[in-house]
Formats: structure tokens, C-alpha cells, sequence
């Protein structure tokens, strides 16, 4: 599984290196299993599902779709250039109203694309965008989710910045606590729920709410080396001037001078 990892990144971008957790969250979707992938924020988790598409790709299914429910609109314009940038096929379904509203009792909008549905139910997208809203309070939504050929496509589901489900999910974006219900309409492929500030109590709960309860954890720590707490003892007031004088009077008399 490492090699098919390996080749599929050398498609995407040779000048890149594989990083531990993100080789390993691959390897357990490749082997169909549901992750639970927390690492620190520029570990590349988006690289997981910029690369599910070709390594799931199959020879009776050539034209994979990989969703990605993705909470905010800049993360899904800023990773559409992205893999513009790399020749993967991609669109977003927004929804015609403020997300807000479409939260609220369960109402049902338009979906609102630059791209028409039946392009997207057959295949033509490898990976497809959309708010929860977008998905689950939707007419089209809903008609993706039911549409046979759609579902054939699909060969993943990716959850990304899981944690705002549970942030969210109450009271501010309620179609967030639906998203559980998506294993119902894929429960033969494999899930990615994708964060980079998990705690633990989140770890616990997030896979029985989204349907996953016997996934891969996958974690990497959010410790930087470089960045860490020092204790000093305080000096005097006159001491810490004449010590700021010694670093900033030769820099001062060089600047004037």
C-alpha cells in the first residue's frame, strides 16, 4: 500500500515527501477502514483527499468522486485553485441563501453551482465540495445522495474540520448533527474526518456521532520544538535598562551615524 501511496503522490507533485500520518491515514482508507485523522494545523491533511481519487481509482470505476463537506467558503475556493493547479477536476455546491438561515428547523434551499448536477452525478468531478447545508437541506442535495449512478461513483467521504460539529452543530449550523446520516447512504466506503485540534473528550465522541465508531485514530502531536516557555529570573529596573542599553546603543549609533 506505502508504493501505490508513494506513485500517486509522484502524479500529484514530485518535488513533495510524504509525511508519517498522512501515509498512514492513507493506508488504513486504502484498506476501506474510517480515520480520524488530528494533526497540527500545516500538517497537509488536505493532501489525504487531493489524493483519494487516483489511489481508489478502480477498473470499474474510472471516474472516482471523492466529497469533501468543508465548512467555509475560503477553505473550498482557496483548495479549488489548488487542485486546479494539479489537473484534478473539482466544484463546489454552495446553497442559494445565507448558511445561517438554512440551518435553522430543517428548511430545504437551492443548491446554488457553477457547474450543472448531472455533470457532477456522473463522475465528471473527482472531487466534490459542499457545506452540509448544501448536501442535507437541499432538494438537489438530497437528489445526489439518492441517485444510483451518483453513489457508484463515490469512493470516500471526507469530514473536514470535523470538530465544528460539535462547535456548530447545536445551535449555529444545525445541518452539521445530520452529518452522520451520510454512512447511510455510503456504508460500503471508507470515511476521513479531518482536524487539527481534536481534544480528547471530541476523540471519544465525534465517531459515534458520525457513524464511524470503529475508526483508525491517526494523530500527530502538536509540540514545535521551536517554540517554547523559558523562566527568568526578573532583575532590577536599573539593571534591565543599562542591559538594554548595551544591546540597542551600537544599533542606534550605526543608524544615525
Amino acid at each position: 500500500m506505502e508504493s501505490k501511496v508513494i506513485e500517486a503522490l509522484g502524479k500529484y507533485d514530485r518535488t513533495l515527501k510524504i509525511r508519517e500520518k498522512q501515509l498512514a491515514g492513507l493506508c488504513f482508507l486504502l484498506n476501506g477502514d474510517d480515520v480520524l485523522l488530528n494533526v497540527p494545523v500545516g500538517y497537509g491533511k488536505s493532501l489525504v483527499y487531493h489524493l483519494l481519487p487516483e489511489l481508489l481509482k478502480t477498473e470499474s470505476n474510472t471516474s472516482p468522486v471523492v466529497i469533501v463537506v468543508s465548512p467555509l467558503n475560503i477553505i473550498q475556493k482557496d483548495q479549488l485553485a489548488t487542485l486546479a493547479a494539479h489537473n484534478i477536476p473539482a466544484c463546489r455546491l454552495n446553497i442559494k441563501t445565507k448558511i445561517d438561515e438554512a440551518s435553522e428547523g430543517g428548511q430545504v434551499y437551492e443548491v446554488d453551482s457553477d457547474v450543472g448536477l448531472d455533470t457532477v452525478i456522473n463522475g465528471q468531478f473527482q472531487i466534490v465540495f459542499c457545506h452540509p447545508e448544501a448536501l442535507l437541506n437541499t432538494k438537489d442535495g438530497q437528489n445526489l445522495l439518492d441517485n444510483d449512478s451518483f453513489r457508484s461513483h463515490v469512493v470516500a467521504v471526507v469530514i473536514d474540520e470535523c470538530h465544528l460539529l460539535e462547535k456548530w452543530g447545536e445551535e449555529f449550523r444545525k445541518a452539521f448533527k445530520k452529518l452522520g446520516s451520510l454512512k447511510v447512504f455510503f456504508p460500503n466506503i471508507p470515511f476521513a474526518a479531518l482536524s487539527g485540534t481534536l481534544t480528547a473528550v471530541e476523540k471519544k465522541g465525534l465517531p459515534k456521532k458520525l457513524n464511524i465508531d470503529n475508526c483508525k485514530l491517526v494523530e500527530a502531536s502538536p509540540d514545535r520544538e521551536n517554540i517554547f516557555f523559558t523562566k527568568m529570573k526578573k532583575t532590577s529596573r536599573e539593571r534591565f535598562l543599562r542591559s538594554m542599553n548595551m544591546w540597542f546603543y551600537p544599533f542606534v549609533t550605526n543608524y544615525v551615524n
